[in-house]
């Protein structure tokens, strides 16, 4: 047999993968899978006992030593018992490890495959390095057993090769299988993505660097692709020197260039010079930590971006170091740590090590060997030099399209994480990423750190006696380098931190050497305090002590013989500790040396927990506490002395011992250790920073969620709970309302399962008794006097929260709510459904049905709004409580995940009491709703409703609690689908007990979704063969198929239940619909499931769906119905099924007979015309709303179809509605002309008469009543409306023509509002050409809104008002041909639009609104623009007076006239302002004047900031006329926290920011005014900035324009705002004002140095925050630990 037949040389990957090995080969470099550089490539082994026949690489390391891979290469493997390939392939291998001479050291086994899988990269090569990295087989064995040491996939892969291995030699061992695995090597090529292929562009990389440019590469790699294929069918091989030779004889020239090899390896050594500078063992011993590993290598497989957060010593450089000791074997890898990074940028770094390359080019050849991670330890340590290096290759990444499966691992501590965020390169932030927290040892690691560690199994095994920073691995690995007899001699941080000063820092505690150390390290200490972050001198120090100290891992050197540094910012705290304990007794001053650095802050904790510890009074502590109690120093000093209690496993002593001086004062300090605890103690929700789950958030806002949703740090939680619990009763009323925020918080945060051992029964006893009986009594209550605090809804929303805990206790609650309390309350306990659910469903679920549905025979009333009217017509007291609705709304989802029967019930009793309410409504004389019948599998059930409500499930019944709760039907039904449940048994449970035809549409959705198991389900046959749902779905799927009405709602704080109803919107099958399944049933399904198909298919017409039981019983309703469904049914008839081949496919549809008869011809050729003059119409209308045509039709093109199109009789009669054909057709015609008129320049000659003709007749056509239209329809297809575009575009093409502007006078006063509207909407086209125009049609509006007398409704004028209308227009015709300019009609001289004598009519004065103002402040035209202005704002003043009381002006007339002025103000003089504006809101109603004064100042704010060009002098002064206005507001005086609502406004606009979905700062990046406007912006900023929307603007201006604006002048402003709301809480929490101040200080600390008086405003901001209860104030700290000063 030859050597061909065996290897298959036709296969096209094994020239393609050897031409990979050619490549590095000739290039002198590495490839994948292989130990150093190739030197030869032999093919095709077999017949020399080769077991792998495919490839041979041989290669050589730097030491001359030889290494060798024996390459396999094939397709796919799924490494399971059925895989052929796999079953062949390892037994190969296993002779190749078995073969005498194999070296493990020098010899590698690899599986090449043509693609990767998840599989693959999640398990089996984590599985394979993992047994590369075990210390011996055992270990690696038991590592597997362990219930967290391995996924399923793994023990699966093990198994199977454990199986494949012994039944091929039975003489191999559980440690033999090992060292194979050591040697395996699993190798993914996508070489057959040609062009696309990474590995193909590596390898186009290595061979540039001896080709000499890119194109000379891929030449080579084509002669080597060639060669390959020569090569492998005579199984022959080749070196370096045969192949060059060979190239050359080909004319290639090739050089020989080492330097990327050399770099690479250079890169790759450092980096593993930097991953053993980690330490990842303690005492020696390695702790396997794997539950938290595969989490990150999950993680890893999901996000591209991976964040390792933790607080200081929790090892999180130990996981980032094993991550990347599992990259492939012998694969360089490139990591990077913090003080071993070269900074100034790549090229500066990557010199050190060599000859620098192209990024990109330099990570392709990394990832050649298959690791294609960048990893980075310490990323919150890098300085800006480093930042700028780390940049670089981030840049690269997220550029390079072939690099997109490179990943980032990260480290930081999690207090710095958005200090990263902000100098990482921004379009990072692109990324998938997701943070993971690493926290100490979990149990199981604690307990296996103790069968290693003996005598620290005392602290490890018991966490109630020892403090929990000891199960961190920083902190145990100190310890274990002390000689100490037991662990028991530590309990807390304060022993170990004893424990290592009476060894001087060492490992001996001989009392002369460790005092020399201790010496040293107070000395270094002292320095430490004055000059934080910088390099300590050693000068002075004695030399042995530091020697030792260094030895001992306490300092490294920073320059040699020069400085040194601690090694562990823990160590640091350590020290200076110790420095702050020798200068207790001046402490302040000590604080003062160190310049109050918050670095200070741990080291002064750590002091404060010391003197408890060590004190059976609390004496010293308590001194302590009053020194740091001065008016000089920052408040962090207090707080951080009193919560030491709380961070130590001794904590219930050491508040027993202080217990009576928290009590002081009515218990004031108590209430501020509260409030510490819960503001700083806190863990992030790090849940918003995985983009996976919410995709949707920018970086800021996932910072700030991830702060504002914090949760309690359990340990020191769980300390102050279990003191405080036993007190509750005795506590001072002042601390209710702290106690209620703090315990709802722990309430919220713990885990059900844990809720009735953390005080939750106690907690919720005492918010019982505070609540008293207040829900459970019909009295009606006054409510508390003002100013006296009611904290009903706290305690309510505590007891509620405590029901994990406490679930007899809230049972017994929701049963005594009052019928009188149940509106009141329901809300809260809605929002807390989920959490009420998961203990008590039952009761929730009849709480629910209690509060929201309504007694079906209370007598109705009508009500004003239309959603409550909605509402009640099917039952329900709801109109905003479930809105917007969203599947993920609580709490059905949740109830069907977790208590499917309840959530099921209770959705169908919502449905059922719907559709009763339904029956009632539609039940009336003759009309007698009726069911349809199904049989889903438990026989036949009645479902009742029509098309419309079949549709609720996609959220059509406008009720929002039936449509979420549908929605979340929906949703649910998916989920379980997609996770294996059958379809049948699914579609029973949904459909079981409810009455609704809508659960009918999810089950047709859940077959359509899964046409594998419709095929042979019986509910899909039911479905598919119910002429109903043939009918109905075809509706639902024309609504899916567009926009979904269901997405139309305010989010706002709800944004993020909008992305699963997006997802639930766009499932594929969405876009079928049942009629679908015919096909699958007549021609797909098996012969049995045809035949059913066939019998129920005949008995179609018989159970066609009828209205009522009249129209079922009348024979010839009945017999016209069935006729209707007629086609239906021969669409279903298997009997029509046709069978097509097409280019090899076959394709299966349905053609019934009445597609070729001659009436069903007629109506396609129907269709066709219909579709034919749509298409032309609907470009008309684009081209005219988008001031451009498009490119379906040349304008050529367009006109001939125009003319074909255009009949004699065509726009005599504007056509009705229901004539669809005729009206497009007339729209089309129409509208191609206005096209023609206003773009046809060059084809004008050729076009104009018909044009014209086409103009004349479509503006003069007369309305036909259709009973559906009236005069305010807004229709798509009116052939005036065309005109009235067409004559604007005619007069401009000729402005002189008479006969045009008459014909648009003429229009401008047609009864029907849309031409109208389009006369003056277009009118803006005559802006640069006839402004007389302008100012014609300007007036004709005024003095029709004034002059108007008769009203009438139909599509005609009346006699009256036809007599009115043409008056007006001949009038203003008339003065044109005279060429007399008309006048503006002034507004009336009486409030409100009624008048003596009719109506103003403010609409038509609207449209006068419409046309630019710019072309009318013309010298003629000026004047009489301001008076009539001047009459606007009277007017408008006195009725914004009167409205107050009657209101009768519309508030569409009143925007757009604040619009109209706000472009008008543009264009006077500040002189003129004064005299037109403020002399009149001067002397009107104060809230009148300041509405409209608040609509003008935004119009014009948004007209300065459009304008890029430098701002004028007169612009800026009546800016500043404006702000002055404002500012003097008589309301500001009184600085309010909470201003009136246009002096909010007015604020708004001061700080150049704008209300949408929320505030946001409308300063475009190239604006270039703001300097400019400065003046008036401090002016705004010392007035409005104390008020909280007002200050939330400032925050967005400053954080919009922040390089300008920060430091100064905006922390001056800022510092204001802390100074007078210091104290008010409110002002801080509302509107997120805390959190969002948090996040712009913190982005200014990270980006940039903060010093002096800026950073002493940022320090105090800090400070107040956290005494205001804001929790990411606490992150903000710790940022200015990290930043030098």
């Amino acid at each position: 047999m030859s050597v061909y037949v065996t290897g298959g040389g036709g296969t096209h990957l094994e020239p393609r993968v050897a031409s990979h090995y050619l490549a590095a080969m000739v290039a002198e470099g590495g490839a994948r899978g292989v130990l150093g550089t190739v030197v030869s490539i032999k093919t095709q082994q077999s017949e020399i006992d080769a077991p792998l026949d495919d490839l041979v690489i041989e290669a050589r390391l730097t030491d001359g030593t030889r290494t060798r891979l024996d390459l396999q290469v094939t397709t796919t493997l799924s490494f399971t018992r059925s895989d052929e390939k796999w079953l062949d392939v390892v037994p190969r291998a296993w002779d190749t490890f078995r073969q005498t001479g194999f070296d493990p050291a020098t010899r590698r086994i690899g599986i090449a495959v043509s693609q990767t899988t998840t599989k693959l990269e999640r398990s089996i090569q984590p599985l394979l390095a993992r047994a590369r990295h075990a210390p011996d087989a055992g270990q690696y064995r038991t590592r597997l057993a362990k219930e967290n040491g391995a996924n399923k996939e793994q023990r699966e892969f093990q198994v199977v090769l454990d199986e494949i291995v012994k039944n091929h030699d039975v003489s191999a061992t559980d440690d033999d299988v090992v060292s194979f695995m050591r040697c395996l090597d699993v190798i993914p090529f996508d070489l057959d993505k040609e062009e696309a292929s990474r590995d193909l562009l590596a390898s186009i990389d290595q061979l540039t660097s001896i080709a000499g440019s890119n194109a000379e590469a891929r030449r080579i790699w084509s002669s080597l692709a060639a060669m390959a294929s020569r090569i492998i069918p005579n199984g022959g091989g080749t070196d370096r020197t045969r192949v060059v030779h060979e190239l050359k004889t080909e004319g290639y020239t090739l050089g020989s260039d080492r330097a990327h090899a050399e770099l690479i390896g250079a890169l790759d050594a450092e980096s593993w010079a930097a991953a053993a500078s980690i330490r990842e063992t303690i005492g020696g011993k390695s702790i396997s930590r794997d539950e938290l590993h595969e989490t990150l290598l999950s993680s890893l497989g999901e996000a591209r971006v991976l964040r390792i957060v933790g607080q200081h010593g929790t090892g999180k450089s130990a996981m980032l170091k094993r991550l990347a000791s599992e990259e492939p074997a012998g694969a360089p890898i490139l990591l990077l740590r913090d003080l071993r990074v070269t900074g100034g940028g790549w090229a500066a770094h990557a010199a050190k090590f060599g000859r620098p390359m192209p990024i990109a080019s330099l990570l392709r050849q990394f990832g050649l060997g298959g690791a294609r991670t960048l990893f980075i330890d310490g990323a919150d340590k890098m300085d800006a030099a480093a930042q700028v290096t780390i940049n670089d290759l981030l840049k690269a990444i997220v550029d390079t399209p072939d690099l997109t499966d490179w990943r980032v691992v990260m480290t930081m501590r999690e207090e710095n994480a958005q200090r990263v965020d902000a100098w990482l390169e921004p379009d990072i932030a692109s990324l998938p990423s997701k943070t993971i927290r690493v926290e100490g040892f979990d149990d199981d690691e604690a307990n296996e750190a103790a069968a290693a560690l003996p005598l620290l199994r005392p602290l490890l095994v018991d966490t109630r006696s020892y403090d929990a920073v000891l199960r961190r691995p920083f902190f145990l690995e100190a310890l274990s380098r002390l000689p100490v007899r037991s662990g028991a001699e530590v309990r807390s941080e304060v022993d170990l931190v004893d424990l290592w000063w009476e060894h001087g820092g060492a490992d001996r505690a001989d009392f002369a050497p460790a005092q020399d150390r201790r010496n040293a390290l107070l000395s270094l200490g002292e320095a430490l305090l004055l000059g934080p972050g910088v390099a300590l001198s050693i000068r002075g120090i004695e030399a042995v002590a530091l020697h030792e100290l260094l030895q001992a891992g306490v300092l490294r050197h920073v320059e040699l013989g020069v400085s040194v540094a601690f090694s562990h910012d823990i160590f640091e705290e350590w020290i200076l500790a110790k420095v702050l304990r020798g200068r207790r007794s001046e402490i302040a001053q000590a604080l003062h040396d160190g310049g109050q650095h918050p670095q200070l802050a741990r080291p002064l904790q750590l002091l404060a927990a010391d003197l408890l510890e060590r004190s059976e009074t609390g004496n010293e502590w308590a001194a302590l506490l009053e020194a740091v109690d001065d008016d000089e120093l920052q408040t962090t000093w207090r707080r951080v002395v009193l919560t030491a209690p709380v961070r130590s496993v001794r904590s219930a002593d050491m508040l027993d011992r202080i217990e009576a001086i928290l009590m002081r004062d009515d218990a004031r300090l108590l209430a501020r250790l509260i409030m510490s605890v819960r503001t700083t103690e806190t863990v992030r929700d790090l849940r918003f920073m995985d983009q996976k789950l919410f995709p949707d958030l920018t970086n800021d806002q996932r910072e700030q969620f991830a702060s504002e949703t914090a949760g309690p740090e359990i340990v020191s939680w769980m300390r102050l709970i279990a003191w405080l619990i036993p007190r509750l009763g005795v506590m001072p009323a002042s601390l209710d309302k702290e106690l209620f925020t703090f315990l709802s918080t722990w309430a919220s945060a713990i885990p059900g399962e844990f809720g009735r051992y953390a005080g939750l029964q106690e907690t919720a006893a005492w918010a019982v008794e505070k609540l008293g009986d207040t829900d459970s009594t019909d009295e009606r209550r006054r409510p508390a006097l003002r100013g006296t605090p009611d904290y009903k809804d706290e305690a309510r929303g505590l007891l509620l929260k405590c029901v994990s805990g406490a679930p007899d206790i809230v049972r017994n609650y929701l049963a005594s709510i009052s019928d009188h309390r149940v509106g009141r309350v329901r809300k809260q306990i809605l929002e807390l459904s989920v959490v009420l659910a998961s203990v008590l469903p039952a009761e929730v679920t009849a709480f629910l049905k209690r509060a929201y549905l309504l007694n079906l025979d209370r007598p109705r009333e009508r009500r004003r709004s239309g959603t409550i009217e909605r509402s009640e017509a099917l039952g329900f007291d709801d109109d905003h409580d479930f809105y917007p609705a969203s599947p993920a709304r609580p709490p059905f989802l949740h109830l069907l995940r977790t208590r499917t029967a309840i959530g099921l019930e209770l959705i169908s009793d919502l449905c059922n009491h719907a559709m009763e309410a339904w029956r009632q409504r539609q039940t009336g004389p003759k009309h007698t709703p009726i069911p349809i019948t199904l049989d889903l599998g438990d026989g036949e059930n009645e479902y009742w409703g029509d098309e419309g409500t079949y549709r609720w499930f996609r959220g059509g019944s406008h009720v929002h609690m039936l449509d979420t709760a549908l929605l979340a039907l929906d949703a649910w039904a998916h989920e379980r689908l997609a996770a294996g449940d059958a379809l049948d048994e699914l579609c029973l449970r949904i459909a079981r007990g409810n009455r609704c035809n809508a659960v009918l549409g999810i089950a047709a959705g859940l077959c359509l979704s899964d046409l594998r198991a419709a095929s042979t389900s019986q509910a899909a046959l039911e479905i598919g063969t119910h002429p109903a749902l043939w009918q109905w779905d075809i509706g639902r799927q024309v609504g899916d198929m567009g926009s979904f009405s269901n997405e139309i709602a305010h989010w706002g704080k709800w944004a993020v239940l909008a992305r699963p109803l997006r997802d639930l919107n766009r499932l594929p099958h969405r876009k079928h619909t049942v009629r679908d399944l015919s096909v699958l049933f007549a021609g797909i399904a098996s012969d049995e499931v045809k035949a059913a198909y066939s019998e129920r298919i005949a008995t179609f017409l018989e159970r066609v769906p009828y209205n009522t039981a009249e129209q079922r019983d009348d024979p010839d309703e009945a017999n016209a119905t069935r006729a209707a469904f007629e086609p239906l049914r021969q669409q279903a008839d298997p009997a029509n099924l046709v069978t097509e081949v097409v280019d090899d496919k076959t394709y299966i549809s349905m053609r019934p007979p009445y597609v070729d008869d001659e009436k069903h011809q007629a109506f396609l050729e129907e269709q066709a015309s219909l579709n034919r003059v749509l298409k032309l119409d609907l470009w008309a209308q684009k081209a005219i709303e988008s001031g451009q045509p498009g490119e379906e039709f040349t304008l050529k093109a367009a006109f001939e179809e125009m003319i074909a199109l255009d009949q004699s009789d065509l726009l005599e009669e504007v056509a009705p509605l229901v004539d669809m054909k005729r009206r497009y057709t007339q729209s089309g015609v129409a509208g191609t002309a206005a096209v023609l008129a206003r773009d046809a320049d060059e084809l004008w000659p050729e076009v104009e008469e018909a044009v014209l003709h086409v103009i004349r007749r479509a503006a003069t056509m007369v309305e036909q009543e259709d009973g559906l239209s009236y005069r305010g329809s807004k229709v798509h297809g009116h052939p005036p409306v065309m005109a009235a575009h067409a004559y604007v575009a005619l007069v401009r093409r000729v402005p002189a023509r008479h006969e045009w502007k008459a014909a648009l006078l003429q229009l401008a006063v047609d009864p029907i509002e849309g031409v109208v509207e389009a006369v003056y909407k277009s009118a803006s086209l005559l802006s640069d050409c006839t402004s007389d125009m302008l100012w014609r049609l300007f007036c004709l509006a005024t003095q029709r809104a004034a002059r108007t007398a008769a009203i009438g409704r139909s599509l005609h004028w009346s006699p009256a008002e036809a007599q009115e209308q043409s008056a007006l227009a001949d009038e203003a015709e008339q003065m044109m041909a005279n060429g007399t300019m008309p006048s503006a009609h002034p507004a009336p001289l009486t409030a409100g639009t009624r008048r003596g004598d009719g109506y103003y009519r403010s609409d038509f004065h609207e449209n006068a609104m419409q046309i630019p103002v710019g072309p009318l402040m013309g010298s003629a035209t000026r004047g009489p623009m301001i008076d009539h202005a001047a009459s606007l704002i009277d007017w408008a003043l006195m009725s914004l007076d009167e409205k107050r009381n009657r209101g009768d002006t519309p508030y569409e007339w009143l925007f757009a006239l604040y619009r109209w002025l706000g472009d008008l103000i543009t264009y006077i003089s500040p002189a003129e302002l004064r005299a037109l504006l403020i002399a009149r809101v001067d002397a009107a109603e104060s809230q009148a004047a300041a509405e409209l004064v608040d609509g003008i100042m935004q119009r014009f704010m948004l007209n300065i900031l459009i304008d890029k060009s430098p701002i004028d002098a007169d612009t800026l002064e009546k800016w500043t006329v404006l702000i002055d206005w404002a500012i003097a507001r008589p309301g500001w005086a009184f600085t309010p926290e909470d201003a009136r609502q246009h002096d909010r406004g007015m604020a708004i606009s001061a700080f150049l920011s704008f209300p949408h979905q929320g505030l946001i700062s409308v300063i475009d990046d190239d604006w270039p005014n703001l300097p400019a406007l400065l003046p008036s912006i401090e002016r705004a900023a010392e007035t409005f900035a104390t008020e909280r929307t007002a200050f939330t603007a400032m925050l967005s201006m400053l954080e919009r324009r922040s390089t300008q604006l920060l430091p100064q002048p905006g922390l001056a402003w800022i510092e204001r705002v802390l100074q007078v709301r210091k104290s008010d809480g409110n002002f801080w929490h509302r509107n997120s004002n805390g959190e969002l101040l948090v996040l712009l200080l913190r982005k200014l600390v990270q980006q940039q140095e903060v010093v002096g008086k800026n950073r002493e405003i940022v320090i105090r901001a800090a400070d107040l925050l956290i005494e205001l209860g804001i929790k990411g104030a606490a992150h903000l700290q710790q940022d200015l630990v990290r930043v030098k000063r």
